[in-house]
């Protein structure tokens, strides 16, 4: 802003000083070199300046300028012409004054714009370039010949114009290095607070990481339930949008892999929600799998005032919960599958068609219940891990050939299982980056 208003300023103090100069020579022009077409051409052409200093007044200082590039070129050829039509003067004052007076035009732009807004310099001195270069031609259609012939008058115009240009061309190389150390100045105190912001940010999403991985701590209770599991959990950014939960309660193993509108940060807060949400749904402990996620979807739709209208906030969920005591497995989901492998057969449990949260038609979520033998192994996961591009191909995994994956590495423990599929991922994304937030979780019983 201060650098517009100086910019503004000098531009405005230019025109008072042209105005001076132009009126002043008119007089000489008129009375000393007796041209009296030229003088008065001068003399009228100079109130152009106070009128343009005035639109500049009015925040109009493109319109402003442009009063100065569009006529003023027009002016000096006219008057040239005018004047060697009716012989006043020397070829001299009509074929390098009006140059001199053009080439005051083309820089005055420059002083004004400076060099940042390139379009805008273009469009303004195109038409004075056009008219300097065509000058000559202007004049062959009056048959004037350039035959310049030197006279002492002449000279006092020549010296004034090159004194014009010279003076206009050391302000325009002071005024753009002292804009440009401006705009240096405004950059680097920029690049600082960018610099600052983006460290705040970032201790802040690391210390939301850290948040999260507290929460999330349930590896150790699936290990001392279920000796051999897996959790691959590969978030997308620090902080994820994916989570898993993980609680035991009479020597039941309550299991969920959930997957949360979003990634990274935005994806995280939804994630910790739920997360919060679950812990206080299951201080009542007699609810089925399905029980819990429908009291899970009302508070997200409490929580986002999205009752009667549909929104994208909430999850997509698998819940398993394992009572080996009674052979049993209770598995309700919410888009999210449950994969079954047993006897080198894989059989997949289909979910509800709904989300966790509102839905444009709400289906109440299933119960399905399981008869668990030894030697079953079970997966649950988010869409992560399908949905990565790659490969030669540059497709997704899928989740066809997720499941070929787990028949492929059955023959192995689960710890096995984990690094080849992990390998497999890595190999498949070779130079792309992960799109999204990755959970896959593994139990044999």
């Amino acid at each position: 802003m201060k650098t517009e208003n100086k910019n503004i300023k000098l531009y405005r103090i230019i025109l008072l000083v042209f105005f001076g100069l132009q009126l002043s020579s008119s007089v000489v022009i008129y009375f000393y070199l007796n041209m009296k077409y030229t003088g008065i051409g001068f003399a009228l052409t100079s109130m152009l300046l106070p009128l343009a200093y005035f639109i500049s007044y009015k925040r109009r200082l493109t319109l402003s300028v442009n009063i100065i590039t569009q006529i003023f070129p027009i002016i000096f050829i006219v008057l040239s012409i005018v004047g060697k039509l009716n012989n006043e003067g020397t070829s001299l004052v009509y074929y390098i004054a009006p140059r001199f007076g053009i080439l005051v035009v083309i820089l005055l732009p420059f002083l004004v714009f400076g060099t940042k807004n390139k379009k805008k310099l273009v469009f303004t001195v195109l038409m004075p370039v056009l008219w300097f270069a065509f000058f000559d031609y202007f004049h062959s259609l009056f048959h004037l010949n350039q035959n310049i012939q030197f006279n002492r008058t002449d000279y006092p115009l020549v010296i004034l114009g090159s004194t014009i240009i010279l003076i206009l061309s050391i302000l325009m190389i002071y005024f753009l290095q002292s804009t440009n150390e401006a705009y240096e100045k405004t950059i680097i105190e920029q690049q600082k607070n960018i610099e600052q912001s983006l460290m705040k940010i970032s201790e802040s999403i690391n210390y939301a990481r850290r948040i999260q991985n507290s929460l999330l701590q349930g590896e150790e209770l699936l290990k001392a339930f279920l000796s051999d599991n897996f959790i691959i959990f590969q978030p997308k950014e620090k902080v994820s949008g994916d989570f898993y939960w993980i609680k035991e309660h009479n020597s039941k193993l309550y299991l969920l892999a959930a997957d949360c509108t979003g990634h990274g940060v935005p994806g995280a807060f939804v994630s910790m929600l739920g997360f919060a949400f679950l812990n206080e749904i299951f201080i009542n402990t007699d609810n089925t799998a399905a029980e819990i996620l429908e009291k899970l979807r009302n508070k997200f739709k409490e929580a986002f005032g999205q009752q009667g209208k549909e929104r994208q906030e909430g999850m997509d969920a698998a819940l398993c919960i394992i009572d080996t005591n009674n052979n049993q497995l209770n598995y309700a989901g919410a888009h999210n599958p449950l994969i079954q492998l047993r006897n080198n057969k894989i059989t997949e449990y289909k979910a509800t068609a709904n989300s966790i949260g509102i839905n444009r038609k709400e289906k109440e979520i299933e119960n399905i219940f399981i008869e668990i033998k030894k030697d079953d192994r079970y997966f649950v996961f988010s869409d992560g891990y399908a949905d990565q591009v790659g490969g030669n191909k540059n497709r997704k995994i899928t989740k066809r050939r997720l499941k070929e994956l787990f028949l492929e590495y059955n023959s192995s423990n689960m710890v096995f299982m984990k690094r080849q599929l992990e390998k497999y991922l890595k190999q498949w994304m070779f130079s792309n980056s992960q799109i999204d937030d990755i959970l896959l979780i593994g139990v044999e019983i």
